[in-house]
């Protein structure tokens, strides 16, 4: 390509002069040729992408200062040792960055004065281990907080920001994916609350590491670990017996919790009003837990069962019929559920005349009724009540 070729392509598209430039064969002199063109628009850009632009070229661009250029510049290994003494911390942060970064520029960028710097060197996961050691003992925890963003951190590092002073850093590292099982076992048995919260929160906690915290002494961490929708069952009964409101709550409201467990939980005299509406909305509310929720409940109780979708729960809604509420029975029918002859015979039987109304107006029909039943349909004084009993025989 020729220098005139160069600029047209340049002028008409600089993405693609920038593409066919490195797929091209172009001469030092047509590059030395280009640096008198540098106030052209896009020329610099161009410059600086080729692997073949002169060094003293190069140093012409350095001079410009165009951030865009600079970061283009940043990528060419060649330019290092200059860029990363450069006044500016954002250029020095880009070397810093580059992934062919080579240990002596590296170990250079370790002691740079500005943490962005020392920031960026840490999350390079080209960086050796040497280079790791002495971020490791960095005095700004941002610094060292960095490292845990490195996938290659090596291990014993790992382990020793566990054990950091700043509790963000030491906290975070708790956190960190990659912290082995091992210093996972051995915060877990350390009486440290902040260390055992930390561990708590995490969703990778291998069984034994669970156990372990479930029998912490401190509450904020029992507590944070009832938030694992993966503690197993058998951990769970110690916390339906608790006093703890907060607790309690949480339980009512786990995505799965086992029917005696749930039993016991409503049995507890110390759950709250509003974690007994959590356990009557439950999907996979137990008939049995669904019967205790119907003593002394509130009218709003009584409703929300009513309108649970649960399907098997036959004990708790043949008890909402005998209650015999009219506004309870109308939120019954329109449970899909309910149409099954044991429970919407019961519900016939102690429905009041708008009730029957209500069952006429959704049609509901089921088979096997029974006689009681109806004879209350039969015998009703509204006729389109008879007309419907004649439907169901």
């Amino acid at each position: 390509m020729t220098r005139e070729e160069i600029l047209q392509q340049i002028a008409t598209n600089l993405g693609e002069a920038v593409q066919l430039g490195l797929h091209s064969e172009i001469g030092l002199g047509v590059l030395r040729e280009l640096a008198n063109d540098l106030e052209t628009p896009g020329v610099d850009v161009f410059l600086a992408s080729m692997p073949g632009t002169p060094t003293r070229v190069l140093d012409l661009l350095m001079q410009r200062n165009n951030p865009e250029v600079i970061r283009l510049l940043a990528q060419n290994p060649n330019l290092h040792a200059k860029l990363a003494t450069h006044p500016d911390a954002a250029v020095r942060r880009l070397v810093a960055e580059n992934r062919r970064l080579v240990p002596t520029i590296a170990l250079q960028l370790a002691k740079d004065e500005a943490v962005e710097v020392r920031v960026a060197l840490a999350k390079n996961q080209m960086i050796p281990t040497n280079i790791q050691r002495i971020l490791l003992q960095d005095p700004v925890p941002f610094v060292r907080l960095a490292l845990l963003e490195n996938r290659r951190l090596d291990s014993e590092f790992m382990d020793g920001l566990s054990d950091d002073l700043n509790p963000t850093v030491h906290a975070c590292t708790l956190l960190a994916p990659q912290l082995s099982p091992l210093c996972m076992k051995s915060w877990a048995e350390f009486d440290e609350e902040l260390g055992q919260l930390a561990l708590a929160q995490r969703v990778d906690l291998p069984p034994p590491i669970i156990a372990k915290l479930s029998q912490s002494k401190y509450p904020r961490v029992r507590l944070a670990l009832l938030r694992h929708n993966t503690l197993p069952e058998n951990l769970l009964a110690d916390y339906v017996i608790s006093e703890d409101t907060e607790v309690l709550r949480i339980l009512a409201n786990r995505e799965t919790l086992a029917a005696d467990l749930q039993l016991a939980l409503i049995e507890n005299p110390a759950l709250p009003p509003d974690a007994k509406s959590l356990l009557a909305q439950r999907t996979d509310l137990a008939d049995q837990a669904g019967l205790q929720v119907c003593e002394n409940a509130t009218p709003e109780l009584l409703q929300l069962l009513a309108i649970n979708l649960t399907p098997e729960l036959p004990a708790t809604r043949l008890r909402l019929t005998e209650i015999g509420d009219s506004l309870l029975l109308k939120l019954l029918l329109a449970n899909p559920f309910v149409a099954t002859p044991e429970i919407l015979s019961s519900l016939i039987v102690h429905a009041t005349e708008d009730v029957l109304s209500h069952l006429v107006y959704r049609g509901i029909t089921c088979p096997g009724l029974s006689q009681e039943a109806r004879n209350r349909l039969a015998s009703n004084a509204l006729p389109s009540v008879r007309q419907y009993a004649q439907t169901l025989s």
